[in-house]
């Protein structure tokens, strides 16, 4: 055989190979999901009954690294030297969620998951008051059922009120139905307590399957992760929260926060299970550096 023959033949094996190959990958199905940047590690407190089943819905997990089910970690904008994050398109199809904002330089947004609580929530509201700060609280539907004024007090003090499903699951654990039921009882309860339906849609622990993305596209939630989590949920202490808040925000931020959790019973003193003294101290401490620093504040979907 020829040279020149030779080489046509490989070429025309590895095209056919290759095209194979491709239609394989396009064939298989792929379980999405997004794990927090850098420093942060998925929270899901107070996701069950116990401590125990705490743990199930994946507290204290191992973070952003891919797992063996082909879930990876978020993709975060990279500030330009101006301090500014590029713009970001709005998502329109499945698959996307946002972990930084785009409102310009020094410009971050502080989101509370796991509320409401009767008790750290008000104080959390106290301190946002204080400096005229806006921050989007992501609730539980359960707790928001629980304590509906609070909701309210929420709501009154021009804040946004995002779901954070009906009962903290884990999405990767429930069909597309299930996914739907958790989302749709939470927004129409919202609405019902409100007066609208939320916008903004954050998966327990920051885990998005494909299923989620999908309810979140036919419901109009847009979807949300963050880029800064100090871990507030394990009680390292304030000073650490504060410590772990300073060392990495920066412009476009998304911080994350707990002002509640999904406990046994009603939360009636500070102490008890879902006590969020320790990110109210924070909070205390770090807003007030921030705005020293020129910081500003504004809502996920930049609004």
């Amino acid at each position: 055989m020829k040279v020149d023959q030779v080489i046509t033949s490989r070429r025309l094996l590895l095209t056919v190979g290759g095209a194979s190959l491709l239609c394989a990958c396009s064939r298989a199905g792929i379980r999405v999901s997004r794990a927090p940047a850098p420093l942060a590690s998925p929270t899901a407190d107070g996701a069950g009954a116990s401590d125990a089943s705490s743990e199930e819905d994946g507290q204290g997990s191992a973070g952003p690294s891919a797992a063996a089910d082909g879930t990876s970690p978020a993709q975060t904008a990279t500030p330009d030297a101006a301090g500014a994050v590029p713009p970001a398109d709005t998502p329109q199809t499945p698959g996307e969620a946002d972990s930084m904002v785009h409102a310009g330089p020094k410009t971050v947004a502080l989101t509370f998951d796991d509320g409401p609580n009767p008790i750290d929530t008000p104080r959390v509201l106290e301190i946002l008051r204080e400096h005229g700060v806006i921050a989007t609280f992501f609730m539980i539907g359960m707790n928001v059922k629980r304590y509906p004024d609070t909701v309210r007090a929420v709501l009154a003090q021009g804040h946004r009120i995002a779901n954070h499903t009906w009962s903290h699951p884990d999405l990767g654990t429930l069909s597309k139905d299930g996914v739907r039921n958790e989302l749709e009882r939470t927004s129409d309860l919202i609405a019902e307590t409100c007066g609208h339906r939320p916008v903004l849609f954050r998966a327990p622990g920051g885990f998005f399957t494909q299923n989620s993305y999908e309810v979140c596209a036919e419901m109009g939630l847009r979807p949300v992760l963050w880029d800064v989590d100090p871990e507030d949920w394990s009680d390292p202490g304030p000073d650490t929260i504060v410590q772990r808040v300073l060392s990495s925000i920066r412009t476009g931020s998304i911080v994350l926060n707990h002002d509640g959790a999904l406990t046994d019973g009603l939360i009636t003193a500070p102490g008890s299970d879902g006590d969020r003294s320790q990110t109210v101290d924070a909070l205390r401490s770090y807003l007030p550096q921030l705005i020293d620093a020129g910081y500003r504040f504004t809502v996920p979907d930049g609004g």
